[in-house]
């Protein structure tokens, strides 16, 4: 299944998906200048999606790996664990892995 990344613009605050944040930084910061030292890292925040873990249906390496950034002890007993993607995921996966959107951030 394809997934697409999400990115914020630091100067902006728009938000778009990984392929118009490359065409964006292309051409208006970069110019596909080889010797500019600016970093498209410095310009675009990564989207982070936060899912809480309702029950534990199967192990955890039987969810959703792919764009997985890291597994997080829930303290508050909330969730048995919080899954943090790259990517939101689709509702019918989240949905088959009980997975709950709690938040997005960025990196």
């Amino acid at each position: 299944m394809n997934y697409v990344r999400m990115y914020k613009n630091r100067d902006t605050g728009e938000m778009m998906k990984e392929i118009e944040a490359k065409k964006q930084w292309r051409e208006e910061y970069d110019g596909d200048d080889p010797t500019n030292p600016a970093r498209s890292e410095d310009q675009y925040e990564l989207a982070r999606f936060w899912y809480g873990m309702i029950k534990r249906i199967c192990p955890i390496e039987c969810l959703p790996i792919q764009g997985l950034i890291e597994r997080i002890d829930d303290e508050t007993g909330e969730y048995f664990d919080i899954m943090v993607y790259d990517h939101l995921l689709p509702a019918e996966e989240a949905t088959r892995n009980e997975l709950l959107f709690i938040k997005m951030d960025f990196s």
